[in-house]
């Protein structure tokens, strides 16, 4: 992806999207652009705290560590989420792990560069600060999917929290989720069985095809209608 298409998605929504075209500018001027492939992982909890990323297109895996140790697939960030920015806040390590579940297109900002940016302008300052209102925004989405209790609409609402934005597809394009049984049920704090059954019931309906590693959302809408209703 050139350049200029890449701004021109990471400005439709999200944080840089919000402000000013001065933060906008010395954002983008900085940023590299990174092509990644599926399957890597950009960083883990514990690493040492570095830049921030913003996405442009494709899907990033947010593991969150359990008291358990075990550290579950908890959302899918999408186009336009900046994440990362924790650790430049707080001088910490990494308290998330971050993966690469699609090819994705992502923008990076290195610590000192975003420190740089900051002490260029006052209000950049405050501007970056902001970022953790949209992180708040996400966490809210999360937590208000898994409290659902019915299984069926608790992982129908996850499927359609972590779709791709309609208005990225091309029109004729599917809205595909590229995950595993497994991943979905991490998501929604199901079992496989209960996944397999319910995407079996979501697809006689005829809402969705569900294939290995993904999930094809034939009608988004009707889905979301229902788990409205």
């Amino acid at each position: 992806m050139d350049r200029a298409e890449a701004e021109k998605r990471i400005l439709r929504r999200g944080w840089l999207a919000a402000q000013t075209p001065a933060l906008q500018s010395a954002i983008l001027r900085k940023a590299r652009l990174m092509s990644c492939p599926a399957g890597d992982f950009l960083f883990h909890a514990g690493d040492r705290p570095g830049g921030i990323y913003g996405v442009v297109q494709g899907g990033v895996g947010v593991h969150i560590p359990s008291f358990t140790g075990e550290v579950p697939l908890t959302h899918v960030l999408r186009s336009g989420t900046w994440f990362g920015y924790g650790p430049h806040f707080s001088g910490k390590p990494r308290t998330m792990t971050f993966s690469l579940l699609e090819p994705t297109d992502l923008y990076h900002v290195p610590l000192a560069t975003l420190e740089d940016i900051q002490r260029s302008r006052p209000e950049h300052t405050r501007a970056i600060f902001t970022m953790s209102d949209f992180a708040v925004a996400v966490a809210v989405a999360v937590i208000g999917t898994l409290q659902i209790r019915e299984p069926d609409r608790r992982i129908a609402a996850t499927i359609l929290r972590v779709a791709p934005p309609v208005e990225d597809l091309h029109p004729d394009a599917p809205v595909e989720v590229i995950l595993t049984q497994t991943q979905l049920g991490e998501l929604a704090n199901a079992g496989r069985q209960q996944v397999n059954r319910s995407l079996n019931r979501m697809e006689e309906r005829g809402w969705l095809t569900a294939s290995y590693g993904r999930i094809v959302l034939t009608d988004p809408e009707g889905l979301r209608a229902w788990l409205l209703d």
